[in-house]
């Protein structure tokens, strides 16, 4: 499916492998790996859509539009609460990093926390100590349903989501390869989180409009 640069509109062409994730929500458990999907060499060669963000699901290529900017402001207040309280062994990325597995899937969580030995590791190798949705309109079911069960395939130990419309963070951690809630924090209530390592915070620290 192609955007036609209209919001909330796409055009379908002959390929089977893309999906629109502003596109109704019944899309969405359709997804599954086609004989045409797109490895992961593929992906990497193809052409950014301007203005459209591009991830891959066993073939299947996932667009949507980039973050608003109170998105990016809540993305923003993470980082830098995470970076204040990192240790120095730990990194932290305020925005997307490539975390992939053969042959054909490619994550970017919105925010994320790896090792600093794992700093060069091929995308394919480095897996984050926690990984960060900040959910959008377009991408909240994505998020909640099926990057949560990759995500815990992947073996990440810590998924957090964030909504800045209520808001609050919904902190998941692994149990064998399926996530559990452990905390959920909301409006200005502060709560103390101990991994990827102990931080306090409230989730409105994430959309106040000051610093």
């Amino acid at each position: 499916m192609r955007s036609n640069g209209s919001p909330g509109t796409t055009t379908r062409t002959s390929t089977s492998c893309r999906l629109d994730v502003a596109d109704s929500a019944d899309t969405m458990g359709a997804m599954a790996p086609t004989e045409a999907g797109l490895n992961l060499a593929e992906h990497y060669a193809a052409a950014q859509d301007s203005g459209m963000r591009r991830e891959l699901v066993d073939g299947v290529l996932i667009v949507s539009p980039y973050a608003s900017k109170r998105h990016a402001l809540a993305a923003t207040r993470l980082s830098q609460i995470l970076a204040a309280a990192c240790p120095p062994e730990l990194l932290v990325f305020g925005s997307p990093i490539d975390v992939d597995r053969e042959p054909a899937t490619n994550l970017q969580p919105d925010l994320s926390v790896i090792r600093a030995e794992d700093l060069d590791a091929p995308a394919t190798e480095c897996r984050p100590l926690l990984v960060v949705e900040i959910l959008s309109p377009s991408t909240r079911r994505f998020d909640q349903t099926l990057k949560r069960q990759l995500y815990g395939e992947l073996g990440i130990p810590s998924y957090w989501l964030v909504d800045i419309e209520v808001p609050s963070v919904t902190v998941l951690e692994l149990d064998g390869d399926v996530y559990g809630d452990a905390t959920h924090l909301e409006g200005a209530n502060r709560h103390q989180i101990t991994r990827p390592f102990p931080v306090e915070f409230a989730a409105s620290d994430l959309t106040t409009l000051t610093s």
